[in-house]
C-alpha cells in the first residue's frame, strides 16, 4: 500500500486500486484459485509480481490505464505486457510518430490514409509499450527494434513474442505475450464493485 499512498491525484489512486483488483479477479479465474490467496507485490521499474497460495508456477502479469479504462494481461507461460490507449482523434498523431517513433514507424504511420491514420499511430504506440512492458517483465533492456520493416510491414511477432490485441471502437489493446494466447476476456467494473 506504500505505493497507493504516492499518488497525489485520487483518479489515480483509483486506477491503482481497481487495477490490482481486476488482476486479483482474472488470476482467480484463470487459475481457479481464491482471490484472498493471491499476494500481489510492487516492484520498481517493472510490473507487480505475484505470489499465488497452491500454484507451482506464478503467472506472468501487466497491468495498463488510460483514462478511466483499466487493462490486466495474464499468462500461464511466461512473462507479458499489456497497454491501453483511449484514441483521442483530436491529437496531431503525425507531431507524436515523429517524436516517439523510429524513423520506419513514423514514415508508416504517415503512409496510411487521413481515415486510418490514427489507428495507425495507436496500432504502433501500444505495441511498443506493451513491448517494452513484456521486457521489463522479463527483467530484459529493451532493444530500439522498429515495428516496421521495409517501409510498410507491422511487424505481428518474432521468435521470442506475439502481438495480440482486443478490438474496441474507443480503446486501442495490445498485448504482446512470448506465445499465442488462448483468449481475450472483458471483465466490466460492475463485477469488481460487487468486489470491493
Amino acid at each position: 500500500m506504500l505505493r497507493y499512498t504516492q499518488f497525489l491525484r485520487p483518479e489515480r489512486q483509483r486506477q491503482y486500486l481497481l487495477g490490482r483488483m481486476l488482476l486479483r479477479v482474472a488470476i482467480s479465474r484463470h487459475l481457479g484459485v481464491p482471490t484472498d490467496g493471491i499476494t500481489i507485490i510492487d516492484q520498481p521499474n517493472a510490473g507487480p509480481r505475484l505470489y499465488v497460495e497452491q500454484v507451482e508456477v506464478t503467472p506472468g502479469v501487466s497491468l495498463s490505464h488510460s483514462g478511466s479504462w483499466i487493462a490486466c494481461a495474464t499468462s500461464r507461460h511466461g512473462a507479458i505486457g499489456v497497454d491501453i490507449e483511449v484514441i483521442d482523434t483530436r491529437r496531431d498523431v503525425l507531431a507524436l510518430a515523429q517524436a516517439a517513433f523510429a524513423s520506419e514507424e513514423y514514415a508508416w504511420v504517415g503512409a496510411q490514409p487521413p481515415a486510418k491514420r490514427v489507428d495507425a499511430f495507436y496500432t504502433v504506440w501500444t505495441r511498443k509499450e506493451a513491448l517494452f512492458k513484456l521486457h521489463c517483465n522479463q527483467g530484459k533492456a529493451l532493444a530500439a527494434l522498429p515495428l516496421v520493416v521495409h517501409g510498410d510491414a507491422l511487424i505481428s511477432h518474432s521468435a521470442q513474442w506475439i502481438f495480440s490485441s482486443a478490438p474496441h471502437s474507443l480503446l486501442a489493446v495490445a498485448v504482446c505475450a512470448q506465445q499465442s494466447l488462448e483468449e481475450v476476456v472483458n471483465i466490466e467494473v460492475d463485477e469488481l464493485d460487487e468486489l470491493a
